[in-house]
Order: structure tokens, then C-alpha cells, then sequence
């Protein structure tokens, strides 16, 4: 873990770095606040949880699709800060805000803003860190996400439960954004640049691209299955836990922060995994870990055994997501890394849209714990299905 700290030493990766980590703490205990107003404020509906989810991943659809070509464009810092900005002031209204519509089209705009950040930022660490500690930085980024995952529900219940609303977070929210912009401006002009293209073109061309890639087009697919599974799990995880396990909000944050603390472990762990074994190897086995541990924790109705598997998925998920991104850091030309980054990220979340969809349509036909059912032994057989391809087998051999 020491090279990894190491890379803050590169002043500019440790700004991008922390004006990342204090904006996604800022958004993750709001994310927490805002699931538990919406439901207080629909009357317990699960629809509207679909609803929200389903509104947030759409414009971060849209964001992503922007989000790749631009961040093949000079001036990464400024895009990087106008995105920032943009989100404080949605954030910030949600100070005067009780109305549920209202409360969509600012998650809608912090969405879009949120899909153009994400891999311009990724394409901004592949500018400030050299190649050879790639890895090293995808990992520390995952281990932090993971910590946040940890806290930063805790926080969200406990300050919304604490002040009976949102108003006071979103002013810490907002404050968060208004951090980062300052120690994003302070980032120096890389004297890395790339010529102005054609946003269109750009992205055709990178499609033709991916689809030489087999191995690529295999996580591709695999990364949309969780999404979908995500996309349903996320939306109905607060009434399985009030409905099915009869347990308290309370109890749903610690959900939420086992996930986290599996994360912390994952993350840790995942860069020395990646020095022994090839990456595609470790995804690959990962994914069939993962779905088959959903439907044994779904099934598991005492409290302490749901914590103990929701800290392995966490440690899973934390072990492949870093993963992916050294497969796509260390296999992909330079010039095609931001518009690849954007099609992973729309891999999955379009599915996860698809999910938010499913929750909103008959989230009141059938119980939480009849969805969860659904998507879980569905996840395991196209799964199983999945790995049969060729793609899969190039993908289990690749670095």
C-alpha cells in the first residue's frame, strides 16, 4: 500500500485525487439522504425509488456519451471545474425544494454533469500518472471509494434522522463541490494536449475499435449484467431490508456500509492480485463469484450472515472494478482510452436504467424480495451462459 500513498506525492494527481474524494463523499451522503426523502415523501412507494433511479441513470447516460469525446479534448481542468460548479448549484437547490418532480430534475442535472466528469477524469489521470503506476492509482481510487461507501451512509442516515430533512446536507454537499473546485483549479496545464476532433466521428471510430476487441466486448457484457442486477438491487434494497428482514433504516446503512467495508479490503487487496495473476483471469472468476454469492445472501434472513456476504460482494466488487480499469489502461491505444472508459461506463448504466425501469413499473405488483429473486438467478444463469463465448476465454487470458 505504500506505492500507493506514494503517488500523492505527484502534486498534481493528489489534487485530482482529493477534489474527487471530497465531491464523492459529499455526493454519497446525499445519495443515502435523498433515497430516504423520496420515500418518506411518496408514502413508502417503491415505484418512485425506481423512478429516481431510473431519472439519474438516464442523464448520466447522455453526460457519458458527451463525457468520452470531450475528455479527448485539451482543457480537460476546465471541464473537469465547469462540471463541478454546474452540480453545486443543482445541489444547492435542493435547500428549497420539498417537491418530488423537483427533486428528479436536480438529480437529473447532477446525472448528466456527473457522466461528462467521470472519464474525462479518467482520461486526466492517464495525463498526470505514468503508465507504469496506472495500476497503483486505479487502486487507490478504488480503495477511497471504497471508505466512502463505508461512511458516508452512516452519515447520510444519521444527519438526515438528525435534522428531519435534507436542507442541512445539501449546504455540506454543496461545500464539498465548492472545495474541489478550488484544488482542481490549482492543478497545473499538463503539457500533454490532442487536437481538436470531431465529437461524432470520434466516437464511430471508437466503436469500430471496440469491436475488434472480443476480450473487451466480453466485460462489456458481463459489466451489463451487473448492471441490471445494480440497477434493481439499489432502488429495493431499503424496503428488503424494512419489509422483508423487518429491520430499521439504521440497519439498511449498515447494509450499505459492509458493502463498503468489503470495498476497503478489495481495494487493498486488488493491486497485489494484479501482480500475480493475469487480470482477465481475476474479472473472469470474479464474476462467477459474484453471481452466485447474490442469490445465498438473498436467501440469508439473519441480520449478521447478510452483513458477512454483503462484505465479500463488497470485497469482490472492489477487487474487479480496479481490475477493469488496469485491463483498459494497459490494453487500449492512448487515443482510444476516454471514448473506451465512456462505453464501459454506459455498459453499465444503460442496464441499470433498465432495472430502475423494471423497480418503477411493478415495483408495487411484486414484493422486493420477488424482484431481488428475479434478478438474481437470472444474473447466474446468463452468466454461466456468457462465459462460454470466446470473447470470455480472450478475456480470461488477457495481461
Amino acid at each position: 500500500m505504500t506505492n500507493h500513498f506514494n503517488l500523492l506525492k505527484n502534486k498534481d494527481f493528489f489534487r485530482l485525487y482529493l477534489s474527487g474524494s471530497i465531491s464523492e463523499f459529499g455526493s454519497l451522503v446525499t445519495e443515502t439522504a435523498i433515497m430516504l426523502l423520496l420515500f418518506n415523501l411518496s408514502g413508502n412507494n417503491n415505484s418512485y425509488l425506481g423512478l429516481s433511479r431510473g431519472v439519474f441513470l438516464v442523464f448520466v447516460t447522455l453526460g457519458s456519451l458527451l463525457g468520452g469525446p470531450i475528455g479527448e479534448l485539451p482543457h480537460k481542468k476546465i471541464t473537469l471545474i465547469f462540471c463541478e460548479f454546474t452540480r453545486l448549484i443543482a445541489i444547492f437547490l435542493l435547500i428549497f425544494t420539498q417537491s418530488i418532480t423537483v427533486i428528479l430534475v436536480i438529480n437529473a442535472t447532477i446525472a448528466f454533469f456527473t457522466g461528462i466528469f467521470n472519464p474525462t477524469r479518467q482520461a486526466y489521470i492517464n495525463l498526470v500518472v505514468s503508465k507504469t503506476n496506472i495500476k497503483q492509482a486505479n487502486a487507490l481510487y478504488g480503495a477511497t471509494l471504497a471508505t466512502l461507501y463505508l461512511i458516508c451512509p452512516f452519515i447520510g442516515v444519521l444527519l438526515y434522522n438528525h435534522f428531519h430533512g435534507i436542507i442541512e446536507i445539501s449546504v455540506i454537499d454543496a461545500c464539498t463541490y465548492f472545495f474541489a473546485i478550488l484544488i482542481l483549479s490549482r492543478i497545473k496545464s499538463t503539457k500533454k494536449t490532442t487536437p481538436k476532433v470531431n465529437m461524432v466521428s470520434s466516437f464511430r471510430s471508437g466503436m469500430k475499435y471496440l469491436n475488434k476487441r472480443k476480450d473487451i466486448k466480453s466485460l462489456l457484457i458481463n459489466t451489463s449484467i451487473r448492471g441490471l442486477c445494480i440497477g434493481i438491487l439499489i432502488p429495493l434494497l431499503l424496503p428488503y431490508t424494512l419489509n422483508f428482514l423487518k429491520l430499521t433504516e439504521q440497519h439498511y446503512a449498515y447494509l450499505l456500509g459492509s458493502f463498503g467495508a468489503g470495498g476497503i479490503i478489495g481495494g487493498i487487496v486488488s493491486h497485489y492480485l494484479g501482480n500475480k495473476f493475469k487480470i482477465g483471469k481475476i474479472i473472469i472468476i470474479i464474476f462467477i463469484l459474484e453471481s452466485i454469492l447474490m442469490p445465498i445472501w438473498l436467501w440469508s434472513s439473519i441480520f449478521l450472515v447478510n452483513i458477512i456476504f454483503m462484505t465479500i460482494w463488497g470485497t469482490l466488487v472492489f477487487i474487479r472494478i480496479p481490475s477493469q480499469l488496469n485491463l483498459i489502461s494497459n490494453t487500449i491505444e492512448k487515443s482510444y482510452l476516454s471514448r473506451i472508459h465512456s462505453v464501459l461506463n454506459l455498459a453499465f448504466i444503460i442496464p441499470n436504467i433498465l432495472g430502475s425501469i423494471l423497480v418503477m413499473i411493478v415495483g408495487n405488483i411484486f414484493s422486493a424480495f420477488e424482484l431481488l429473486n428475479f434478478i438474481a438467478f437470472s444474473t447466474l444463469i446468463i452468466t454461466t451462459v456468457n462465459l462460454m463465448t470466446t470473447g470470455s476465454r480472450k478475456l480470461y487470458s488477457s495481461c
